[in-house]
């Protein structure tokens, strides 16, 4: 699954790529699948199954955030499929894949975050237009979204190169939608 910064999925058979030497340059994925012009791939998944019990979390640049069932990602057309209903100026950023009682953090351009489990955001059809996933400032816009697990930390860098690394278990569980945490 290739899902694009226009909110639409593409779907090709992982044999269906061709081969290429370890050290070949690759092939332009726009020769393989429909894109329009400009558009570009933000995340990718190898995906055998399609259950029911697991979800895709799509989180756009002004901070809405959709839970849809991957099971309805099962059958898309040549030319792509609707994954998310954008509004004007909006982009797909990020795809994550769920299920379970997961945790989910949002990380801004401006160095904020907020966690929330993924059963706060309910699920939806694949052209509805999502839900607010947290509250922006001002010139702020979502960079982000990855699935917290407390054993784990997560890295923050900076455009200047400055980067910090924070346990997630420091981060609190709050409410979706909800006002961001300062990380940076």
């Amino acid at each position: 699954l290739f899902f694009t910064d226009r909110g639409r999925v593409h779907w090709i058979k992982v044999y269906d790529l061709p081969m290429q030497a370890r050290t070949g340059k690759g092939r332009a994925l726009a020769n393989l699948l429909e894109f329009d012009e400009g558009e570009t791939v933000a995340n990718c998944f190898n995906v055998r199954y399609f259950p029911d019990e697991k979800y895709l979390v799509i989180a756009t640049r002004q901070g809405i955030i959709k839970k849809t069932a991957l099971s309805a990602y099962g059958r898309p057309m040549k030319g792509g499929i609707i994954a998310i209903r954008l509004d004007d100026g909006d982009a797909l950023i990020d795809v994550r894949i769920v299920e379970g009682d997961q945790d989910l953090v949002l990380s801004t351009s401006g160095g904020m975050a907020i966690r929330f489990n993924h059963e706060d955001v309910r699920p939806m059809g694949r052209a509805a237009a999502g839900v607010r996933g947290m509250k922006l400032r001002a010139g702020d816009e979502l960079v982000s979204v990855d699935v917290a697990r407390d054993d784990t930390a997560i890295l923050m860098v900076t455009e200047s190169g400055y980067g910090k690394r924070t346990q997630l278990e420091r981060f609190n569980v709050q409410g979706r939608g909800g006002q961001e945490l300062t990380t940076l």
